[in-house]
C-alpha cells in the first residue's frame, strides 16, 4: 500500500545549550578582552524539518562581536556506524549575528555556501579508500546536528531534520510485470501529472541514487518508476545486449498508473543511462515525450565490463557502437552510425555535465548533442547545464546527500574528477532547475 505524503511546514528549530559559559570577547588574541555571557546564544535553522533537497537558512545570534566561532555539523552513517562531520571557522561581526551564508575564514569549504557544512560532511576514514555515500536507515527522517563553540566551549546546538522518501514504494519484479524496480506514486494528488522513468549507469542494479531520484520526484508530485536494467534477478548480469524494448515495457507500465499523464512520459538516465535515455528519445518519439540525460555520451558505446559486443539491442539487433579507440571522441569518423540521432526526439531535452569529468568527456559530449540539435533546427526546448569544476558525480542531482572521496572534499577525485564540494554544489544548483524544467513539460 502507498503511504501518504508528509507535509512539512516552516517550523523553525531554536535550540540553546543549557550552559552558563562565559567566554572572553575576541579582541585581538583569543581569550583576551571583556567576558561575554554566551548563555543566550541561539542557532536558528529554517526550515528545521523538511525534505532532504530543501536548503536551510541558518543563523547564530547572541555571539560576542569579533569572536572566532567554530561551527560543526555531524550525522551518523547507519551503514557503518561512523559519525560524518564537518566544521568551519567564522568571524563574528559587530552585530553579534552570524549567518552561515557568510564565507568562513577556514574549514571544510570556502566561499559563501549556506549548506556548505552539510555538503562537506565526511567520515573519519574510508575503508580501502573507496568513495562512500552517507546512508540513512529506511525511508524515515534523519537528523544533522549543528554546534557552535568559542575557545573550545560549546555555546549552542540545534538540529536540522530531513526526510528522504515520503511515500512507500511498490516493488516491481520481472516475474510480475516484466521489469525490476520501485514505483513511487504521490499521495493526495489530483489530476494527471508528467511521469518519469529513472535509471542509472554502469554501476548496475537498482542503485540507491536512482531510488532517491524517484522518491524525490514523487515528493514533488511526479509519479516515478526507478528501474534496474541489468545485474538484478531476471535481468542480464552485465551491460550487454540489453533490449531497449525493456525500457519501453517499463514506460508502458508507468503510463497505466493512477495520476499519470500518459502523454507526458519522460526518461531520466545518468552516465551510461544517459546514453540509453537519449537512445529512447530518438527511437521511440511517440512514447518518450522528454529526455533528462545527466553526464551523458553523444555516442553509443559497447558492452561493460567486458568489451567487444553491443550494450544495447533494438528489434533484436545490436545497436551500432564505437570502438574503444574512439573513447571521448564525440564525432568518431569510423563509427558515424554510433552517434545518437538526438534530433529525432519529440520533446524537451535536459542535459547536465561536469567539466572535470574523468569517467568520460561529458561536457564535450553535451556540446556535441546541443550542436547537433541546433544543426537540425530542433523544435523543442533544450537545457544544457555545464559545471566547469564538477566531475562525474556532479550529474547525480541529489542535493545535500553527502558522499566522500579519500582525496577530501575540495581535492580532485582521481577516478571521477571534480571534487566532492564542486559536485555537491552542481547538484544543488541543477535540482531546482530540473524541477522548473518538469513544471514546463
Amino acid at each position: 500500500m502507498l503511504g501518504g505524503i508528509v507535509t512539512f511546514g516552516k517550523r523553525v528549530s531554536v535550540l540553546v545549550l543549557a550552559t552558563t559559559a562565559v567566554v572572553a570577547t575576541a579582541a585581538g588574541c583569543s581569550g583576551r578582552g571583556a567576558p561575554h555571557d554566551t548563555s543566550t546564544v541561539r542557532i536558528v535553522v529554517s526550515p528545521a524539518d523538511a525534505l532532504f533537497d530543501v536548503a536551510a537558512s541558518t543563523t547564530i545570534s547572541g555571539l560576542p562581536a569579533g569572536a572566532r566561532v567554530t561551527v560543526t555539523a555531524s550525522q551518523r552513517d547507519d551503514a557503518s556506524g561512523q559519525m560524518w562531520t564537518s566544521s568551519a571557522v567564522f568571524m563574528v561581526g559587530s552585530s553579534g549575528v552570524l549567518p552561515l551564508s557568510q564565507p568562513p575564514v577556514s574549514g571544510s569549504y570556502q566561499g559563501s555556501d549556506e549548506m556548505g557544512l552539510v555538503e562537506t560532511l565526511a567520515p573519519p576514514e574510508l575503508p580501502g579508500g573507496v568513495p562512500q555515500f552517507l546512508e540513512t536507515a529506511g525511508a524515515g527522517k534523519f537528523d544533522i546536528e549543528l554546534g557552535a563553540s568559542i575557545d573550545g566551549h560549546v555555546v549552542a546546538t540545534a538540529t536540522m531534520t530531513r526526510q528522504r522518501e515520503t511515500v512507500t514504494p511498490r516493488t516491481e519484479t520481472p516475474a510480475a510485470t516484466g521489469v525490476y524496480g520501485r514505483l513511487f506514486l504521490p499521495a493526495h494528488e489530483t489530476g494527471r501529472k508528467p511521469a518519469v522513468l529513472v535509471f542509472g549507469g554502469s554501476e548496475g542494479g537498482l542503485s540507491g541514487g536512482v531510488v532517491e531520484h524517484a522518491a524525490a520526484l514523487a515528493a514533488q508530485g511526479y509519479p516515478a518508476l526507478a528501474i534496474a536494467y541489468f545485474d538484478e534477478p531476471g535481468l542480464p548480469s552485465t551491460l550487454q545486449d540489453v533490449p531497449l524494448e525493456y525500457f519501453v515495457k517499463a514506460l508502458n507500465l508507468l503510463a497505466k498508473q493512477p495520476g499519470v499523464d500518459a502523454n507526458h512520459l519522460l526518461v531520466w538516465g545518468t552516465s551510461r543511462g544517459g546514453e540509453a535515455a537519449l537512445l529512447l528519445g530518438a527511437h521511440f518519439p511517440n512514447l518518450v515525450h522528454g529526455v533528462i540525460a545527466a553526464v551523458p555520451s553523444a555516442v553509443v558505446w559497447g558492452s561493460y565490463p567486458e568489451t567487444g559486443s553491443a550494450a544495447w539491442t533494438l528489434d533484436g539487433k545490436p545497436v551500432p557502437y564505437a570502438s574503444s579507440a574512439d573513447w571521448n571522441n564525440p564525432d568518431p569518423a569510423d563509427a558515424q552510425d554510433a552517434i545518437i540521432p538526438v534530433e529525432q526526439t519529440r520533446g524537451p531535452v535536459f542535459l547536465v555535465c561536469g567539466g572535470e569529468d574523468q569517467v568520460w568527456a561529458s561536457c564535450p559530449y553535451t556540446d556535441a548533442i546541443t550542436a547537433r540539435l541546433t544543426q537540425h533546427r530542433f523544435g523543442y526546448p533544450v537545457t544544457a547545464l555545464r559545471y566547469p569544476a564538477a566531475g562525474h558525480y556532479g550529474g547525480d542531482l541529489n542535493p545535500y546527500l553527502p558522499f566522500a572521496d579519500a582525496a577530501g572534499p575540495t581535492a580532485a577525485g582521481a577516478e571521477t574528477g571534480g571534487s566532492e564540494l564542486a559536485d555537491q554544489q552542481a547538484e544543488a544548483d541543477s535540482w531546482p532547475r530540473l524541477l522548473s524544467f518538469l513544471a514546463r513539460v
